[in-house]
């Protein structure tokens, strides 16, 4: 009898603790440290209280609710809390001592350690429902607390499991539950009350600085709440609007609409709306009942003044050249955080090559013509896509693409480069180089998605020879290749010559067009040296030199000007710098110096040597590749010198070297 009033003695104090807490309105995920260790006392001395109503089986052998109180307490509660209950426990378990007290002691250890390996390792991956894991769990800890009396003299030991443990293991696990789903139901109590505070403060936000006007009203039509975008478009402070009525206006159809809110179902109005001084408004109303529980309260109705024209909502949103959305829109959607997209998404970015030579050339007239004919085939080449075309610059689009993944994406692309590249109205080509790209990853930001397409836009047009259309590009060549015949066969063999070594590398097709290109225009520079030195059938003068030695520096001026072309301008401005440091302009030396001007560089002295020039005869093939070799590690770079050379065991190397 004794031990069963002992049981209930400690239920009733352990479920009292819980209800105590439960009207503290205080949650466990406390973060002060201070308040963590207040907590862990007041559940030590709880426990100390529950000690102090054991049953008593024998002297120093008791028998109480502590392994339950610990347990759940380790589980639920920051480790500071858990841990400096359990020593306080341990503490007293230790003074009160007897026969039973080094098992009492393991028994709150145990009891400490299941609860917080629980809590950390395996309650989450139980994928059960929550009254089960915490029997479990009540299972498992008073399992080992039974083990526990294993190190008690063996009679006793006995005596304790024979006829404690049915008792210890049906009601103990029940009582581990039963308080861990108090313990959960009051933190989702609290976790919700907290949800419905932080909802009230959206409301009260949205509400009060919504640029719409709101109003709620109660059940009988009377208003009870405005905010400050309703007072100032109707022209009424608020003593004047509050405790109105919906009803008063004259029109029968708001008030129709009206009516329908208050019986349960959403209404709209549109029309004109007179303030008290006069002034007229065009208002389109949507009013929307307020119910709870099944039964209605009011409505809220929220009013927008649609007296701004509409034409200036488009001056917003749209370019007026094109109709398309304009940069403003293009930037709303893409910083706007809260916007709901579907996935994949991808942006590309569309940017006509030579704009500034279309207009210069043809005038800014038929460079507006251009900008339509390419808007209106963006339009209808989206027009049945869930995708949004904006012009986001001058001479720049972009297209945000919904629902569409890469290989779809890079197939829409590629009908409208070929559409666009395909008008021929103007009397000059148009072209445009586009980059795109998609993502699934919620984590990866519009803006830098945008980015990355804007990145894979610009290598297309070095890479593919897009950023200046091929027609452009000749003619700035034609400049120099008119002045000399000569300048346009050695551009022509340094950019194979030099494609070749670039190959030998193996650093993917990127590199080679690259140094192809650069190769081709690496003499641009020579376009302001006069057609007499070029030409010179003796050596060159010491002014006449420095003249030449200019040239990698005016080629570098030509291509700085276009951001795109800055790596290829920095080709152009090193392709006679040595790898030792003699070169010029700049005596760059060894790594400093660009990879792909290193490879020009041997290219361009290979050709050199082995063709005629004005001042003196060429040498054979064999003898270049000994000078090369010569040179190597002073004038050249070995890692070149050594690609070039591999290239000797190609079986067509010959017709390579000796291309006209």
């Amino acid at each position: 009898m004794d031990m069963v009033n002992s049981i209930i003695i400690n239920i009733i104090i352990l479920f009292g603790l819980v209800f105590l807490y439960d009207l503290s309105n205080k949650s466990i995920g406390q973060t002060d440290k201070k308040v963590r260790l207040f907590f862990g006392i007041l559940i030590g001395l709880s426990t100390i209280i529950i000690m102090e109503n054991s049953w008593v089986m024998f002297d120093g052998a008791l028998f109480d609710s502590r392994t339950i109180m610990i347990s759940v307490v380790a589980f639920f509660f920051a480790p500071l809390t858990s841990i400096t209950a359990t020593i306080l426990a341990v503490l007293y378990r230790a003074l009160v001592g007897g026969v039973g007290v080094y098992s009492g002691v393991m028994g709150l250890l145990f009891a400490f350690s299941i609860g917080f390996i629980w809590k950390v390792y395996i309650h989450k991956k139980l994928n059960i429902n929550n009254y089960l894991k915490f029997y479990i769990l009540g299972v498992v800890v008073h399992i080992f607390v039974l083990l526990s009396y294993l190190i008690l003299p063996k009679d006793v030991s006995y005596t304790i499991l024979q006829q404690m443990s049915f008792i210890i293991m049906l009601a103990y696990p029940i009582a581990v539950m039963f308080l861990s789903i108090s313990i959960l139901n009051h933190e989702q109590r609290l976790n919700a009350e907290k949800e419905i505070i932080k909802n009230k403060e959206k409301y009260k936000n949205i509400f009060d600085h919504n640029p719409l006007g709101i109003v709620q009203y109660n059940e009988e039509g009377a208003i009870e709440l405005a905010n400050d975008s309703i007072l100032e478009i109707l022209d009424l402070n608020r003593e004047e609007i509050i405790q109105r009525n919906m009803y008063d206006l004259t029109d029968p159809i708001f008030t129709k609409a009206v009516k329908t809110s208050l019986e349960g179902s959403n209404a709209f109005y549109e029309g004109h709306y007179t303030t008290s001084t006069g002034k007229t408004l065009n208002t389109k109303v949507q009013l929307f009942p307020i119910i709870a529980g099944g039964e209605i309260l009011g409505g809220v109705s929220i009013i927008e003044d649609l007296s701004i024209k509409h034409e200036l909502s488009l001056l917003r949103e749209r370019d007026i050249l094109t109709n398309l959305l304009n940069r403003n829109s293009f930037d709303k959607f893409i910083l706007d955080t809260n916007k709901q997209v579907t996935y994949p998404i991808g942006i590309a970015v569309a940017d006509i090559n030579a704009f500034q030579s279309i207009n210069k050339q043809l005038g800014y007239d038929i460079g507006n013509k251009f900008l339509i004919s390419i808007s209106n085939i963006l339009m209808e080449e989206t027009d049945t896509l869930d995708a949004q075309c904006f012009r986001v610059w001058g001479d720049e689009f972009a297209i945000v693409f919904e629902g569409y993944n890469n290989s779809q994406i890079e197939s829409i692309t590629n009908d409208i480069e070929s559409k666009i590249n395909a008008i021929d109205t103007f009397d000059m080509s148009v072209s445009v180089s586009i980059g795109y790209a998609v993502t699934n990853d919620k984590k990866t930001t519009l803006p830098t998605l945008f980015n990355l397409a804007k990145e894979h836009m610009y290598q297309n047009k070095i890479y593919y020879n897009s950023l200046v259309p091929k027609k452009t590009i000749d003619v700035i060549m034609i400049a120099l290749f008119t002045k000399s015949k000569r300048e346009r066969q050695h551009s022509e063999r340094v950019s194979l010559i030099a494609k070749h070594i670039a190959m030998e590398f193996d650093l993917g097709e990127k590199f080679v067009k690259r140094v192809e290109l650069a190769a081709r225009l690496h003499d641009i520079g020579k376009i302001n040296i006069s057609d007499e030195i070029l030409d010179k059938p003796t050596l060159l003068s010491k002014q006449e030199r420095q003249r030449i030695h200019k040239h990698p520096e005016s080629g570098y001026l030509i291509f700085n000007s276009m951001p795109e072309y800055q790596m290829i301008a920095d080709i152009i401005y090193s392709h006679h710098e040595n790898y030792d440091g003699t070169g010029y302009p700049r005596h760059l030396k060894e790594t400093d110096i660009p990879l792909e001007a290193r490879i020009i560089s041997v290219a361009d002295a290979f050709d050199a040597m082995t063709r005629k020039r004005p001042y003196r005869t060429p040498v054979s093939i064999d003898e270049a590749i000994t000078e090369i070799e010569y040179h190597n590690g002073t004038q050249f770079d070995p890692s070149v010198v050594e690609k070039f050379m591999s290239l000797k065991q190609e079986s067509n190397i010959k017709l390579l070297f000796n291309t006209n």
